[in-house]
């Protein structure tokens, strides 16, 4: 079946009852603003919508996305999310195979929602099922900062979605990295094009220090290490914060206010990939007295960097992508932190991300467990 047959068949006017009318406009002024937090044209929330009023499969994973988010977050029946998702499923998987149909932006789209879906249900956090999904597309799309379109931000979408499944699961993602590509962008653009460059960075990063063939290159890990660094020394004047203070009025973090949420997430990143870099430097001492004064520095940098993380989750509460990044600060160097404060402002951080619809359970028991 082409590609063309495909859409055709997959087209319906899509909203039949008002339930359904809420649960579009949910995603528009909720659920989206998480997906679009890079990007300045917000195709999720002004563009996917908009699709999906002619086409089943996306409208599917646009009701199952705000159904879970809302039976997350309030008392909604997540039975309601349950049958849109797998509705969407029915429509979607034959077509993963097929690699024309998942270049197109109504399945990339789609593909990714559910990703999210998957990603705010504690019962299905970190289940690969889409995976194979989101791996074609990511390996065949060509990534463009540049591109302004939903193919464009469904790709990444998907990016950071691999970053965090790596992260949380200390694997590498399914992505190809080009090193000489990323360490060539530097020249002046958007804040949120800055922040996908780091985003990208942070792949090549997560994929050396969990490569399971990962060998101690002192050269490789010096490219990684000196892009973090010209991209941080290389900031738009967007990035400068309108409010910085060491600590905050209310968090023993630091307070870092800034007014575009790009800006949030692509220096959370940047503080992400600095902790990866810092706990897998292969110049660290394997044994010896040396060792011991070296351990003491990484974690002194890896708690730096995770306090950054959480002042800029917190400073920003608006942007709730941003607590999802905390927690995976929190989850690597969380068990570092020995001052009472800063052990309950992460488990404030942690319960805000209950409260935005994304489970953290699992990271409360280990932070728990790793300060008896």
């Amino acid at each position: 079946m082409s590609l063309a047959s495909t859409i055709s068949v997959l087209e319906m006017t899509c909203i039949s009852t008002r339930e359904e009318l809420h649960l579009f406009r949910y995603f528009v002024s909720t659920v989206a603003r998480n997906l679009d937090i890079t990007d300045p044209a917000c195709h999720f929330a002004n563009e996917a919508p908009l699709q999906a009023q002619s086409n089943q499969v996306l409208a599917y994973a646009l009701l199952a996305a705000s159904a879970r988010h809302l039976s997350q977050t309030t008392d909604y029946s997540p039975v309601i999310a349950d049958r849109y998702h797998q509705q969407c499923l029915e429509l979607l998987i034959p077509f993963l195979d097929d690699a024309t149909a998942v270049l197109s932006e109504i399945l990339l789209s789609t593909i990714v929602i559910l990703r999210y879906l998957e990603e705010i249900d504690a019962s299905l956090a970190f289940n690969p099922s889409h995976r194979i999904g989101t791996r074609a597309f990511i390996n065949l799309q060509t990534h463009n900062s540049a591109t302004n379109d939903l193919r464009s931000a469904a790709f990444w979408l998907g990016v950071r979605q691999e970053v965090y499944y790596a992260i949380a699961n200390q694997k590498p993602t399914m992505l190809q990295f080009d090193r000489d590509e990323s360490d060539a962008e530097l020249e002046p653009t958007h804040e949120g094009a800055w922040a996908n460059r780091m985003v990208m960075h942070c792949v090549g990063v997560v994929n050396y220090c969990f490569s399971p063939q990962r060998q101690d290159i002192t050269s490789e890990y010096d490219v990684l290490l000196q892009y973090c660094r010209a991209w941080a020394s290389s900031l738009p004047s967007s990035y400068r914060p309108i409010l910085h203070q060491d600590q905050g009025q209310d968090t023993p973090f630091p307070e870092i206010a800034f007014l575009s949420s790009a800006v949030v997430i692509g220096l959370q990143h940047h503080h992400l990939s600095s902790m990866l870099l810092c706990a897998h430097d292969p110049r660290i001492p394997r044994v010896g007295l040396a060792r011991i004064s070296a351990s003491e520095t990484v974690d002194d940098g890896l708690r730096n960097h995770a306090r950054m993380v959480c002042g800029l989750a917190v400073s920003n509460d608006g942007v709730a992508p941003g607590f999802v990044n905390a927690s995976m600060a929190i989850s690597l160097a969380g068990g570092l932190f020995k001052q009472e404060d800063e052990r309950e402002a992460c488990f404030d951080i942690l319960r805000k991300c209950q409260k935005l619809g994304w489970p953290t359970e699992e990271i409360q028991i280990q932070l728990r467990t790793s300060w008896r």
